[in-house]
């Protein structure tokens, strides 16, 4: 018994064990040694393999730096081809943009199947205001007073001060006479600066002035 298949593009073969990489509909032919023939057929679909790609959420152009990378989350040997604006185009997954605006990561794997992702780069150079409040005097009873920075959501605050002074937290209490800075920091990395002096406590007595007394044994 002889066994012949035909199928798209010209396709045959005498064998009855066939491999084919094409779609489309086969036909297999049997023929008896008396020449009787009887037919089958199959039809070949083309599959469809769906690939995930993610280009990574939004991210925020500030203050902190002049570039920053791109990523994703793409199939093991893929090609990429970034698209953005300015007629931005790169075909590296964690490629330097700068500008903002809407990037699409456009995907292709090993099979030819597609896939595609957006991310917007949004651009924010807004200074938080950083305000310390007026010139204060430290108390003569209890020797400190109290540094009080308006508080504002999403900003990170710090003082610094005399002697080293570091505190991260918008309200303290000092003991130290001088110059306090503040600065706030906001999620875009853009920050402001204040400043306070804390005075020293000044008595009056019998007509002196007395500063920072000191007893000393």
């Amino acid at each position: 018994q002889e066994y012949e298949w035909s199928g798209p593009g010209g396709f045959s073969s005498t064998d009855l064990a066939i491999t084919v990489d094409v779609p489309g509909l086969y036909i297999l032919e049997a023929i008896s040694p008396s020449q009787c023939v009887q037919s089958d057929s199959v039809w070949i679909r083309q599959g469809v393999m769906e690939i995930k790609v993610e280009a990574g959420p939004d991210m925020l152009l500030g203050c902190g730096a002049e570039e920053m990378q791109l990523s994703g989350i793409i199939p093991e040997g893929a090609t990429v081809a970034w698209t953005g604006p300015d007629s931005f185009f790169s075909n590296v997954l964690n490629a330097s943009i700068s500008s903002e605006g809407l990037y699409v990561l456009n995907v292709t794997d090993e099979n030819g199947c597609t896939d595609s992702d957006t991310l917007e780069v949004i651009s924010d150079l807004s200074t938080p205001d950083a305000l310390a409040g007026s010139d204060i005097v430290l108390d003569c009873f209890s020797g400190s007073s109290v540094l009080e920075a308006h508080y504002y959501q999403n900003v990170s605050y710090e003082w610094t001060g005399p002697e080293g002074f570091v505190a991260v937290e918008p309200t303290l209490e000092v003991s130290k006479a001088g110059v306090y800075i503040l600065t706030a920091t906001g999620n875009n990395q853009c920050y402001g600066v204040d400043t306070v002096e804390v005075k020293a406590c000044e008595v009056e007595c019998e007509g002196m002035r007395v500063t920072d007394i000191s007893l000393i044994n």
